[in-house]
């Protein structure tokens, strides 16, 4: 079954199945841009007093397709996902739109500036070295764990803040909604030969990201996470951004050079990230002394 068949038949089981408990349900697709102005097919679900639904990848799910999951199993799976969030909704508009509470819950994300300049017009973003602090509104869901409402312009209007204001929230709930996980990467991982310029070589590498693994790059944005990992190990480092959800960081050795690891990075990004999922081409350095640095 092509992708434009499959889009128009899990719609129809799926509204299928919701309309024997909810008549007045429909499922239809539509088209969302996403991180780096990448598109998705989207199945959104439209009713009445509908304060919250899933958004569900449709690409995501035609893969589950292709690799043997009948569409009937497929289509039963999304109507409970979309029954629990009903029973474990946590978005309560009443709270979003008080700034008040609504504050409490403003989160920040990491994404590359220049492929997002579309999406920037639209929302508050401050500027960190080539990159975007855009912002977002943390729900809270029982079964399926936390959602997000990426925070736009509009948003500013209706609440009277504007971005400093948000950041400000942001860089004081962030740390404790989202958390911070530090791993070491294990001996298979640390072998640099298979990357130009690095043949040969290992390194002490630890992944940088959050307690969901979801945007977790922005945890370098954390007070002192950078500073203290320096001086943990009383060297300047390298901070390579394997995607938006983790970066790695590389305390610096005499043979390593900034350029091998700019290569790395772009290597990794053509074989192994999702153009959505990326978030620079190049390696960044810190300096104890200095900070964070695009060199």
């Amino acid at each position: 079954m092509t992708y434009c068949i499959f889009k128009e038949q899990i719609c129809k089981a799926v509204e299928g199945l919701l309309r024997e408990q909810q008549p007045d349900i429909s499922v239809e697709t539509e088209s969302f841009v996403r991180n780096n102005g990448v598109i998705k097919d989207t199945m959104v679900f439209r009713k009445a007093n509908l304060k919250e639904a899933p958004a569900v990848c449709l690409e995501d799910v035609y893969r589950e397709y292709q690799k043997g999951k009948c569409l009937e199993e497929l289509a039963d799976r999304i109507c409970r996902i979309y029954r629990d969030c009903q029973d474990g909704s946590g978005f309560e508009p009443e709270k979003f739109l008080d700034y008040a509470q609504a504050g409490q819950r403003i989160i920040f994300r990491l994404i590359n500036r220049e492929k997002n300049r579309e999406l920037l017009e639209e929302v508050p973003y401050l500027p960190f070295l080539d990159l975007a602090v855009v912002f977002c509104y943390l729900t809270e869901e029982k079964f399926h764990g936390s959602g997000t409402i990426l925070i736009r312009r509009e948003h500013l209007r209706l609440w009277d803040v504007d971005a400093d204001r948000l950041w400000e929230d942001a860089f004081r709930n962030t740390p404790g909604l989202c958390g911070a996980e530090m791993l070491v990467m294990d001996d298979v991982m640390r072998n640099l030969a298979s990357f130009r310029g690095l043949e040969g070589k290992t390194a002490s590498m630890y992944i940088l990201t959050n307690r969901q693994q979801c945007y977790g790059a922005a945890v370098i944005l954390y007070s002192d996470v950078l500073k203290n990992f320096g001086e943990r190990f009383g060297k300047d480092f390298y901070v390579l951004p394997s995607s938006v959800h983790e970066v790695l960081l590389i305390p610096e050795e005499d043979w390593m050079d900034l350029e091998s690891f700019h290569q790395m990075v772009r290597e990794v990004n053509q074989a192994a990230v999702t153009e959505e999922e990326i978030l620079a081409d190049h390696a960044y350095f810190y300096k104890r002394d200095v900070g964070l640095q695009y060199l």
